[in-house]
């Protein structure tokens, strides 16, 4: 009897912790579930404020390659010195 009563809860744990890895893992699909189609992904932070933030943000997202992130960053800074040049420290220095 004490056998019976030992593999009856052998078999009721190894079917608890079945159960408990089944609800535990993620879904492998999330698009398929059930509720009318995919819902529109959320951001994972707050919209960039800036260009350059935004050039980051697409870098990241795979909207374009490093070529085009370091060609458009350089047209920035390009267009930064164009605008407010930086006056350099030396004999021409006029602070």
């Amino acid at each position: 009897m004490e056998v019976v009563a030992m593999l009856f809860l052998i078999v009721v744990a190894v079917i608890m912790g079945t159960v408990a890895v089944v609800f535990l893992l993620p879904d492998p699909e999330p698009e398929a579930a059930p509720g009318g189609g995919a819902a529109p992904a959320e951001p994972a932070g707050p919209a960039p404020l800036s260009l350059e933030g935004t050039l980051v943000a697409g870098l990241l997202d795979g909207r374009f390659s490093r070529e085009q992130y370091r060609g458009a960053v350089a047209r920035l800074a390009a267009r930064e010195e164009e605008r407010n040049p930086m006056a350099l420290p030396g004999p021409d220095a006029t602070t």
